[in-house]
């Protein structure tokens, strides 16, 4: 019978720094995808990511060091807490910071007038630097930038950008496919915040993982879908500066 006293054989003792070492291993890949994730949006993974890993070290190298059954299980149990507290703070930044600049784009393109972010002495370079330029082509904002003279004016590269998004969609039909992807994406964001304060852990340790990139998969194909994998980002910082321009004042 286990107690509290009962010391684990070597072998038992292996077993359970073999698990802990396997799920390190495990959450350390998911957390790479994130990072890589972060990084192709110009993001960083946030740091509370890295020390919650590095504190799964920690406790690693406490449970390889002990013996006593408990204190075995304990440290095994808050080594899995901070792996998963890690991948899971990763993932609700990052859909964090999406949700903001989604529904910066969808409010205005249901309310307002994406001209009003164009000024009147910039529209003959805006529309020189136009020309062959068309949303429903790949990575067509990276094509735009390549297009403007050096050094490049991120003024007119955000007008232009939302000159030619203008000319080519239909803000009204792109503001309804933006709200469905919004309510998916707002709908794990809350499960994963109001499960925030409990350490759930998951049946598997794909589960975190599956979930993520479903949503993931799916909001990246709305984006792709309206010409906005990179451009939802250039159209809300450019929103927000048309906003700030006239004293409102958000942060992006």
């Amino acid at each position: 019978m286990v107690s509290e006293n009962t010391v684990l054989s070597d072998f038992e003792h292996m077993q359970y720094a073999d698990n802990a070492a396997q799920k390190i291993s495990v959450y350390y890949e998911y957390l790479s995808i994130l990072e890589k994730w972060f990084s192709e949006a110009g993001w960083e993974l946030p740091l509370p990511c890295r020390t919650n890993f590095r504190d799964a070290w920690f406790h690693f190298k406490k449970l390889y060091e002990r013996k006593d059954y408990v204190k075995v299980v304990q440290e095994e149990y808050a080594l899995e807490e901070h792996l998963i507290r890690a991948v899971k703070d990763a993932i609700i930044c990052y859909y964090q910071i999406y949700i903001r600049r989604i529904e910066i784009v969808y409010q205005f393109f249901r309310t307002g007038n994406l001209t009003d972010c164009i000024l009147q002495e910039h529209l003959k370079d805006i529309k020189r630097n136009a020309e062959f330029i068309t949303v429903h082509t790949d990575n067509w904002t990276m094509e735009l930038y390549k297009r403007l003279e050096e050094p490049v004016n991120m003024d007119i590269f955000m007008e232009t950008v939302c000159y030619v998004y203008c000319r080519d969609m239909d803000l009204k039909q792109v503001a309804e496919q933006l709200q469905s992807c919004l309510h998916k994406i707002k709908n794990y964001y809350s499960k994963l915040r109001l499960n925030g304060t409990d350490i759930y852990r998951p049946v598997s340790e794909e589960e975190y993982m599956e979930e993520c990139g479903q949503v993931f998969i799916q909001m990246m194909d709305c984006l792709k879908d309206n010409g906005l994998e990179d451009a939802i980002h250039v159209l809300a910082k450019a929103i927000i500066t048309g906003k700030k321009s006239t004293g409102n004042n958000h942060q992006i």
